[in-house]
């Protein structure tokens, strides 16, 4: 792989050093890189720049420097494409960076080698239906959430699966997300861990206004659909913290596997490792020997 991609957080205080040094790293490799154009005029690298828009036909591979939220902007640039992303953290809570800044080029050498592993991880889809029409749809890695307007007020959504009726859930909001996003807003919302390599959907209530209504995990052939009963203050639908768009009464947004999936690089240590030391499950020192 010599077209290589680069997406990074500059106001991670050490990411613009860290690219800097990765593009001389590989130049000298004989790799074309190209960074977005502000970020890249930012760098004193403008020969490098692309539009966003153009990046994902210029490359194939994509780097991230930063964190999970610089990952999910990156995949917003490329889901279209069957290009693997390879997400360097330069933070500290990072499920989806989940090489580290002293991994970078020991992981990245073989890469460069088109010796790689990835993994596929499946997308959800979500379409906004007013009036009859469809007017938006979106894709994310994480989650999509439909949440309340600017104003703290319960929500009314009347959410069926596979055409059947499950409920009216009165809350703030309700989350669904993949198996890659079980561990980001879904969790913090009361949801499970799912293994990112599984295939199905988390419908997880957010401050649901009865303790009756629980997460649930759905198999990835069933779509949901989710109808703003009640929203006095407006709604509004969020993909990945990336994209927002406001919801009207009596919008239907449905929702299901994507058609497509993206590519993360595996990382040198495995899911439940990253449990076990990200969420600090335990407390205790890990286990010698």
């Amino acid at each position: 792989m010599k077209r290589i991609g680069l997406v990074l957080n500059p106001h991670r205080l050490n990411a613009p050093s860290v690219a800097r040094e990765l593009i001389e790293w590989l130049l000298k490799k004989g790799c074309q890189i190209w960074v977005e154009e502000k970020l890249a005029n930012a760098l004193g690298k403008s020969n490098l720049g692309s539009p966003s828009d153009e990046l994902a036909d210029r490359i194939e591979l994509l780097i991230v420097l930063g964190g999970d939220g610089t990952l999910l902007y990156g995949t917003h640039l490329v889901w279209k494409k069957d290009i693997p992303i390879l997400g360097i953290n330069l933070g500290s809570l990072g499920f989806l960076t989940e090489v580290t800044q002293e991994e970078l080029y020991p992981v990245l050498g073989p890469i460069l080698e088109d010796k790689i592993e990835y993994e596929e991880r499946m997308l959800v889809k979500a379409e906004v239906i007013r009036k009859g029409s469809p007017i938006q749809s979106f894709r994310g890695l994480n989650e999509v959430a439909i949440t309340m307007g600017p104003i703290a007020r319960v929500i009314t959504l009347e959410i069926s699966i596979e055409g059947e009726y499950l409920g009216a859930y009165a809350a703030d909001g309700v989350v669904v997300a993949t198996p890659t996003g079980s561990t980001a807003y879904s969790l913090s919302a009361g949801g499970p861990i799912l293994n990112p390599a599984m295939e199905a959907l988390v419908l997880t209530p957010i401050c649901p206004h009865t303790l009756a209504i629980r997460p649930i995990v759905l198999p990835n052939t069933h779509s949901i659909e989710i109808v703003v009963k009640e929203s006095p203050q407006g709604a509004v639908l969020t993909v990945d913290g990336q994209e927002g768009f406001p919801l009207a009464e009596s919008d239907r947004i449905l929702l299901a596997k994507a058609e497509r999936s993206i590519r993360i690089i595996k990382s040198p240590r495995g899911f439940y490792g990253l449990v076990r030391t990200k969420l600090r499950w335990g407390g205790l020192p890990e286990r010698e020997g």
